[in-house]
């Protein structure tokens, strides 16, 4: 209710806890738990530009493995997180093939199938865990295809919302060379 009342009333976005205790009481850093969080994106590091970008909208909401916010603002930080290792791929016949992919974030990205490729079969969900490189499979739907080109897989990050359960589109891109399966 609060993110979309932000979105109509065209306020800036704040989190932040009200922890008079150690930090610890209430958050478990061992298992992963972090007190919520204002992210705010200033121009420099200066009173003057922080009050600056607070005034202009440019913030970010951290909380429970969630971003809320902008896409102008959520799109950069998941483009800076994500390295797909495994670019450039083979799919022979119907023969599955891995895709590994790095989040050098801090914070999980949950991906969710926002439709189907042509001519590949991915999954519907992937977890990319937090600093870690996660295995993607990917196979070719027929086992008949010969061809080479550049495939966008889309995906929704689910956990970075743009609006009230909307997550942040997204693609993969990858250069896919198709060969037909031995006979």
């Amino acid at each position: 209710m609060a993110h979309k009342w932000s979105i109509e009333k065209k306020l800036t976005k704040f989190r932040n806890s009200d922890v008079h205790d150690p930090i610890d009481v209430d958050y478990d850093p061992a298992a992963g738990e972090h007190r919520p969080a204002t992210l705010v994106f200033a121009t420099e590091r200066s009173l003057d530009a922080i009050k600056e970008a607070l005034k202009q909208r440019r913030t970010a909401i951290y909380t429970q493995d969630r971003l809320i916010g902008e896409e102008q603002y959520l799109k950069p930080l998941y483009e800076a997180s994500i390295e797909v290792l495994t670019s450039e791929v083979e799919l022979q016949g119907r023969v599955r093939n891995r895709i590994f992919i790095r989040n050098s974030s801090e914070v999980p990205l949950y991906l969710e199938s926002a439709g189907s490729v042509v001519d590949i079969s991915v999954p519907e969900r992937l977890t990319l865990d937090a600093g870690s490189t996660t295995v993607m499979v990917i196979r070719a739907i027929s086992a008949d295809i010969s061809a080479e080109r550049d495939v966008e897989i889309p995906f929704t990050v689910s956990n970075f919302l743009i609006a009230p359960s909307k997550g942040l589109p997204v693609k993969l891109m990858l250069k896919v060379k198709f060969t037909p399966a031995q006979r």
